[in-house]
């Protein structure tokens, strides 16, 4: 059993960047934030407030719980 601990860093700047390039790229092509619910902690709902910051308008969920948050 591994009992070390991890941790993983989210920043929202990175975030906000990345959806920057991949809206240029992609010009006037449909932009979905794919959002696992709670993924590495990172909290769902704070990452779609980023992601609509940003401009996004379409999102994907796994689960029809995890659209209702």
């Amino acid at each position: 059993m591994d009992n070390h601990v991890k941790r993983y860093i989210v920043e929202k700047d990175k975030i906000v960047s990345n959806i920057s390039v991949i809206k240029n790229h992609v010009k006037e092509a449909m932009v979905y934030a794919v959002v696992k619910c709670d993924g590495y902690g990172t909290g769902c709902r704070n990452l779609v407030r980023v992601c609509a910051d940003s401009g996004l308008r379409r999102f994907a969920v796994t689960e029809v719980r995890e659209a209702q948050i």
